[in-house]
């Protein structure tokens, strides 16, 4: 199993390095609609060592945290982490002086992270931390369905008394300590509340908890529903505060790994008060509870957003040293991101997937959501889980949700669309245009749409506007902007939509071309992102398509 996923690991490597060879023989003009660069940026304003940089075009989706190369009109290059990304704006860190009479071109920097992973899993040797792992993964051993020290169930626990049996039943399944398990939860059914239910009893008890996402804001969304949940436990988060800005206020942020230790060996919980709960990404996992061999060693790890980790690089959990490795996520929502040369590799899957295909009695499913009213419910169910045996059910709580609001409005079908009783609507906004991934048409009729929703009362926080491509994102906020100049409400791609919820989802497909729609048509129709896409609301849905896209999809 481990040449294996060496090999596919190396190729991967390999395929990303000739993917950078390769754009960088692009033209400015290519880099541009390609989202590596930005031309003509000036500074706007600065205050100490923060600068505003104005440009025109922005195909970018760099995050805040990213590092970039700012290279000035007389050749200076220099190396800056971005603090926000807007579309005609970016806010960068950078400790010295930046020209306001110069302009700068962006660069983003393409990097392979792969060698850390690489280096780890070649030093895993039999009877080493994470062989065992490793052969749970090839079903060479089985799992145990007990670890060693067992915890009892908090029944007394406020936090565990407000969960539903199903999530109880799987906290139990899991204070067995068992060597791994999944935990199965769809949109909106409480899959993190189970997460801060545990880790809040493991801490409770003594015993260091670890947990880990692909991304900085997955990991940062789990911490904050453990400390909602702990209040008085140490929590701390490693990596850059630029990634860890939606932090709550009270856990401690930690650039440097080695700093995170020197406090944890100070701390009174290291004496046996109360465990330690520590989250980072699983790259700074690989180099931090991996590579360096440190002293810390967690007794439980959380995944969370497992479903986006793939096999390959999920395959050296067991060597951070955990007894229990627990995997939270959904696996008919967003997969992972595999190579295009790679895509058909047997390797190529989960490693949410892989294990509860290997081991289906260790998966605890959750199938009640918080979220979702019944008809949106009923057509995620339907569409996307009930073909695969599975079914999700409303809630009491949120079942009767609607969103059904009256205003004047000269244009009629926005006056329908949101005085209607449907939960769905579907409308067609198109002329005799062809559109591809841009399409102001649509972007200007949901513009209009999201003013009108404004002005009768509806928050811009309650509003997520979704489409698939990264051109008609900047064509919406565009015409948003011309129209509201600020109380703008979530603008972007479904990648940027996952774990969060609203009222109104808007859905802008954008494509009007019968070509392009052939040539997308797998990626605009896959069945992961239109689960993600519709399940985002709690109360209503507008699709905005051309009637040549056909969804596949049953609106109850």
């Amino acid at each position: 199993m481990r040449d294996h996923l060496l090999t596919y690991l190396k190729e991967q490597k390999q395929f990303l390095q000739d993917d950078i060879d390769a754009s960088s023989q692009l033209t400015d003009d290519e880099k541009i609609d390609n989202g590596l660069l930005i031309v003509d940026a000036t500074v706007l304003r600065h205050e100490d060592n923060e600068y505003l940089l104005g440009f025109k075009v922005n195909n970018t989706k760099v995050r805040p945290g990213d590092e970039v190369t700012l290279e000035s009109s007389d050749g200076q290059k220099l190396i800056v982490s971005v603090i926000e990304n807007e579309l005609e704006s970016m806010t960068i860190q950078y400790d010295g002086v930046l020209s306001l009479s110069l302009s700068y071109r962006i660069s983003v920097n393409n990097i392979v992270m792969l060698d850390p992973l690489i280096n780890l899993l070649e030093g895993i040797a039999s009877g080493l931390p994470g062989a065992y792992f490793l052969k749970l993964l090839a079903n060479i051993e089985e799992p145990d369905e007990e670890g060693f020290t067992t915890l009892d169930v908090p029944t007394s626990d406020s936090c565990y008394a407000r969960l539903n049996h199903e999530q109880q039943e799987i906290c139990k399944a899991v204070l067995q300590c068992p060597s791994v398990y999944c935990v199965q939860g769809p949109p909106g059914t409480g899959k993190t509340d189970v997460l801060g239910v545990l880790a809040r009893t493991f801490a409770k008890r003594r015993k260091n908890v670890v947990v880990i996402a692909k991304t900085h804001h997955a990991v940062n969304n789990a911490l904050n529903k453990i400390r909602k949940m702990c209040a008085n436990a140490p929590i701390s988060k490693i990596g850059s505060k630029l990634k860890s800005d939606n932090v709550d206020k009270s856990i401690c942020i930690y650039e440097k790994y080695f700093k995170y230790q020197a406090a944890y060996k100070k701390r009174p919980a290291y004496r046996g008060r109360i465990a330690d709960i520590v989250g980072m990404t699983l790259q700074s996992a690989i180099i931090n509870l991996g590579l360096l061999h440190t002293s810390f060693r967690p007794s439980i790890i959380f995944v969370d957003e497992a479903s986006q980790l793939t096999l390959a690089e999920a395959s050296v959990l067991g060597v951070f040293g955990a007894s229990s490795i627990v995997f939270f996520g959904d696996d008919k929502q967003m997969p992972p991101i595999f190579h295009e040369k790679q895509q058909s590799d047997e390797l190529s899957v989960s490693i949410f997937s892989h294990i509860i295909h290997l081991y289906p009695s260790f998966e605890g499913k959750l199938r009640v959501t918080y979220r979702m009213n019944e008809d949106i419910t009923q057509c995620v169910s339907s569409n996307f889980y009930e073909p695969f045996g599975e079914k999700i059910i409303a809630s009491d709580f949120s079942k009767n949700r609607s969103l059904q609001i009256q205003g004047p409005n000269l244009d009629q079908r926005i006056k329908k669309l949101l005085s209607s009783d449907s939960s769905i609507e579907t409308i067609d906004v198109s002329t005799t245009h062809t559109w591809e991934d841009s399409n102001p048409e649509e972007a200007d009729f949901i513009a209009n749409l999201v003013e009108h929703a404004l002005s009768l009362g509806i928050d811009a926080k309650d509003i997520a506007v979704v489409t698939p491509f990264r051109r008609q994102v900047l064509a919406i906020r565009t015409s948003l902007r011309s129209k509201l100049n600020s109380d703008i409400p979530l603008v972007d791609t479904v990648e940027r939509l996952q774990g969060q919820d609203v009222d109104l989802v808007i859905l802008s497909f954008s494509v009007t071309d019968h070509e392009f729609y052939r040539q997308t048509m797998d990626f605009l129709l896959n069945r992961n992102r239109l689960n993600v896409m519709i399940s985002r609301a709690k109360k209503k849905v507008v699709i905005v398509k051309s009637e040549i896209i056909q969804l596949g999809v049953t609106i109850p």
